[in-house]
């Protein structure tokens, strides 16, 4: 899930998006409790690593989730993105064998707080100091 700041018009979006070559994309933005649908098309993006970064301008209302879909403009080439481990947890599309133009979907939610958790991947584990049944009473 991408978090967006509603104050802002102009939106910098990263995703992991399915292997493809486009020089132009199509975006479309759903409102899911509205039902209104913003399409841009056209948008300029940059692929690096496997991951597509692009500009969108769009008003959006605060404390709302938004469905967004990113098309290539121009065509695609199936890799191995759709068959990945990782496909399947953003919203991505499960269709290896079939071609789309359709690259990447996923989940936009916008807040205007700026002090979101961070989090960290830990590199050891700790064992707990307790057994789950030390306090229970036997007769």
């Amino acid at each position: 899930m991408t978090i967006i700041n509603p104050d802002n018009t102009e939106h910098d979006f990263n995703v992991l998006a399915r292997t493809h070559v486009a020089d132009s994309y199509k975006v479309t933005l759903t409102d899911e409790a509205q039902r209104l649908v913003f399409e841009h098309n056209g948008v300029v993006g940059v692929v690096s690593n496997g991951r597509l970064t692009f500009t969108l301008s769009q008003v959006v209302r605060p404390e709302a989730f938004y469905y967004m879909k990113v098309e290539a403009s121009n065509g695609l080439t199936v890799g191995d993105y759709a068959t990945a481990d990782y496909a399947l947890a953003d919203y991505s599309i499960f269709s290896p064998a079939e071609e789309s133009d359709e690259i990447y979907r996923g989940k936009i939610y916008t807040t205007t707080q700026t002090e979101l958790e961070k989090f960290k991947a830990v590199t050891r584990y700790v064992t707990p100091t307790q057994k789950e049944n030390d306090f229970i009473v036997y007769p």
